[in-house]
């Protein structure tokens, strides 16, 4: 895979692929803006760049110096698009809260690894609109749950049997989308979609394999 080096901040690199952005940490300088460089775990040139890959998203990636920040502290996310959702929503917290010390990140770190620390949950749902972050302590990992409110969209996921379950979906007016990552139950579908048609006239869930599922 190749890519051009879009920016640099510190030891991370940006880099644009014909498939997304891919955020580097390089040991050592970091490549120029604007170089083209290929990506392999076994070089045959003999400049290289020792670096490990921290991010590999599908599309554009924000600015690094807004990324960097929770990537320091986070430096195992359960998916790479939680870095960038996360590194927004600081960004809001701090233009309505100032400049946070190092207990916030210690505490943002503590509340998305266990889910807990109510009340810090709390104060940064309080915070952080458009954003929302919840998590919530469960069996084998905290629950996760990212609300854009501005874009009327959600993503919901937790750990099962070491797997982990993504839930999506956008809501407008009285119209609900769920978009499940794999195939559940149908009995436990059913239980979802019979709760939701309570609340919303039309309710649209999409299976893991991207054939349409149940209707309401």
């Amino acid at each position: 895979m190749e890519g051009f080096v879009v920016e640099t901040h510190g030891k991370f690199a940006r880099l644009r692929t014909e498939k997304g952005d891919i955020v580097v940490k390089v040991k050592g300088p970091p490549p120029e803006v604007g170089k083209l460089v290929r990506i392999s775990d076994q070089p045959l040139l003999e400049k290289v760049y020792l670096a490990e890959k921290v991010l590999q998203l599908s599309d554009a990636a924000p600015p690094l110096a807004i990324l960097e920040p929770v990537l320091r502290i986070i430096k195992k996310p359960r998916f790479d698009e939680d870095i960038v959702f996360l590194s927004q929503l600081v960004q809001v917290v701090q233009k309505r809260s100032g400049k946070q010390d190092k207990k916030f990140w210690d505490r943002l770190l503590r509340y998305y690894e266990t889910g807990k620390d109510e009340i810090f949950g709390l104060w940064l749902f309080t915070v952080s609109s458009p954003y929302v972050f919840q998590s919530v302590p469960d069996g084998e990992a905290p629950i996760h749950i990212f609300a854009d409110r501005k874009h009327h969209s959600f993503r919901i996921d937790f750990v099962k049997d070491s797997k982990p379950i993504v839930v999506e979906g956008n809501v407008w007016q009285n119209q609900i989308v769920l978009s499940f990552s794999q195939a559940l139950a149908i009995e436990k579908l059913e239980e979802l979609r019979t709760r939701l048609t309570k609340r919303f006239s039309l309710v649209r869930i999409i299976l893991g394999d991207g054939i349409d599922g149940l209707y309401a």
